[in-house]
């Protein structure tokens, strides 16, 4: 797998983020969680384009940056659903609990796979991702 789709994926992130935000008037500044899950997702989004364009930065390989955006996602899907739900405002009447059942368990499991390639990928093998720039030279960009 190509490791520029992690490029793809920060920059969708952080522009869906900026255009929903701009797009609805989202009054961001008056719920605290919302704010939280938007710096969140923006953040995972940088982390995701630094994971994405670059093999090495300073003394960190790439891996590590997209370990984080994965952990920070799935730590921020879980808490989008759970803390409504402990702070007794969410509107989810009957399916809110089924519903933070699947986001704890997928918002879990990411920060499981994030969490693993923190340390080097010991359950997922990271040797699958090419290993050379992802703006390499045009013969690079041909095979």
């Amino acid at each position: 797998m190509k490791r520029r789709w992690f490029l793809v994926l920060g920059v969708y992130l952080i522009a869906a983020n900026l255009w929903l935000l701009n797009t609805l008037n989202s009054p961001i500044f008056e719920e605290p969680m919302a704010v939280v899950t938007n710096v969140a997702f923006l953040f995972a989004g940088l982390l995701f384009v630094l994971g994405g364009i670059s093999e090495n930065l300073g003394n960190l390989g790439w891996y590590r940056f997209v370990g984080l955006a994965n952990l920070i996602m799935g730590v921020g899907f879980a808490a989008t659903y759970l803390l409504p739900i402990a702070n007794r405002t969410s509107t989810y009447e009957d399916a809110g609990m089924f519903l933070a059942i699947c986001a704890v368990v997928g918002g879990a499991s990411l920060a499981f796979i994030g969490f693993d390639w923190v340390r080097g990928g010991r359950y997922f093998d990271l040797s699958t991702y090419e290993e050379d720039p992802i703006l390499g030279t045009a013969s690079e960009t041909r095979k």
